[in-house]
């Protein structure tokens, strides 16, 4: 009887390891674009799709530092994922950025997963693009960024140019 108990004990200890597990793996899973545009409401999609694909002011990175194209504060800004560590989140430039797209261009890219703390100090911040020019793999998507901060949404997409 005592054998018996022992391994239906184990049993149940696997059954919630197994759990425990597929709960935090779906918790930093990064949806794709498509998936996560269908779950706003019209008032939210078109926002994003303004932010996505509007003419709006954006901010970059270029050989003289900090950019930002277009009339007014900039709402985007669009970075590599390599010049993500050399930002500065509090200048003035960023105050209004509602979007952030980082782009990886490369594997090389994804082996080091970008800290999003640094974030937080944009407070007009709504969401991560994601932009990948390879066919990343789920998993590299998902371990791409860390430490997210909570009113950021995240999403993915990929364009792997001709």
């Amino acid at each position: 009887m005592k054998k018996k108990k022992n391994t239906l004990l184990k049993f149940l200890l696997l059954i919630t390891a197994f759990a425990l597990i597929g709960l935090n793996s779906h918790g930093q899973s990064i949806p794709s674009y498509q998936n996560y545009f269908a779950g706003l409401n019209p008032s939210q999609q078109q926002d994003l799709a303004d932010l996505n694909y509007g003419d709006q002011t954006t901010a970059f990175i270029n050989t003289s530092g900090l950019t930002v194209i277009g009339n007014g504060s900039a709402l985007v800004l669009d970075i590599n994922a390599s010049d993500f560590n050399g930002i500065n989140f509090n200048n003035p430039l960023l105050s209004n950025v509602k979007l952030v797209r980082i782009r990886y261009s490369s594997g090389s890219d994804f082996q080091q997963p970008i800290n999003l703390t640094g974030l937080s100090l944009l407070n007009n911040l709504q969401y991560v693009h994601l932009l990948s020019s390879i066919n990343a793999s789920a998993a590299q998507l998902n371990s791409a960024f860390v430490n997210i901060p909570n009113a950021i949404s995240t999403y993915y997409s990929i364009s792997i140019p001709n």
